[in-house]
């Protein structure tokens, strides 16, 4: 499966000494920011511990980040390359009055929050998505929107049903609005989707559902066996999400199902992106 480029901005400074993101830049198309704009982020990251006489510096600062991010054109993440501290900037930029309907489908994050699997998972899964609803936008037709929802429906039902419903129906009924509001409309639902991580649970359901497509017709007991058992131990933490989605790789390349294989849930980034190893998972 092909995968687009996303754009990602960020600071020069501190970025190269990270590993993931020099791995990272052979995969986006990795975008500095103007020093104003990193001055502006600093200030609004370091604001909840200003006194409140100055409240005006970060209300300048949103200001500018507000008219930054309405210049964007094309925009699908930001890597801060500030450390994480006792105010969360991406949750600022996300909850900020004069901000937050800027960044909406973009995301969000610290670099050194990405040593953290669980984390970089989300980020980039979050990432090529929007980079790919990106592309079928600029298509603009209603068979790109289609292509891209069948494409999503199982890693969208991993992070939130209730939205992947209302998704499909906006698709359905795309006859009832013009092209553009419909592309609107189905990006505010992605963007919500998309917001939290799925649970280890809602994800268990979903590979419970893709394995429904082999059990009945092609494997045998004790293959059926070994998949709910592996199933058990990811539940329980005993081995990565990977070695359950390859066994399903492999019976869908040798039993020919192109749904299976063409689902993102599957393949949400790039292969070389998953097999970035770190020496610990902490933040």
């Amino acid at each position: 499966m092909d995968f687009p480029t996303p754009i990602v901005y960020g600071s020069n400074s501190q970025m190269t000494e990270n590993n993931i993101i020099r791995t990272l830049q052979h995969s986006i198309d990795f975008r500095p920011l103007r020093p104003e704009m990193q001055s502006a982020l600093e200030t609004l990251h370091l604001s909840k511990n200003q006194p409140s006489d100055q409240a005006g510096s970060r209300k300048e600062a949103e200001e500018l980040i507000k008219r930054f991010l309405n210049e964007l054109t094309e925009a699908d993440g930001f890597l801060f390359s500030i450390r994480p501290g006792p105010y969360d900037l991406p949750q600022s930029l996300q909850n900020s009055g004069r901000v937050s309907h800027c960044v909406q489908g973009l995301a969000i994050e610290y670099a050194e929050r990405l040593h953290n699997v669980t984390v970089r998972e989300h980020f980039l899964t979050k990432l090529f998505a929007f980079a790919s609803f990106r592309s079928a936008k600029h298509k603009g037709t209603i068979q790109d929107l289609a292509g891209f929802h069948s494409q999503y429906k199982l890693l969208l039902m991993a992070y939130n049903q209730s939205q992947m419903r209302v998704m499909g129906k906006i698709v359905a009924h795309h006859t009832k609005a013009d092209l553009q509001e419909l592309f609107t409309n189905y990006e505010t639902h992605l963007t919500h989707a998309l917001t939290d991580a799925p649970r280890p649970q809602a994800i268990v359901n979903v590979l419970q559902h893709a394995f429904g497509g082999f059990s009945k017709k092609y494997l045998s007991p004790e293959e059926k066996r070994s998949f709910l058992e592996g199933l058990e131990d990811y539940r329980a933490g005993r081995i990565p999400l990977s070695a359950i989605l390859s066994k399903l790789r492999a019976w869908a390349l040798q039993y020919r199902n192109t749904y299976i294989l063409t689902q993102r849930f599957m393949n949400p980034y790039p292969k070389e992106l998953r097999e970035i190893s770190q020496p610990g998972q902490g933040c």
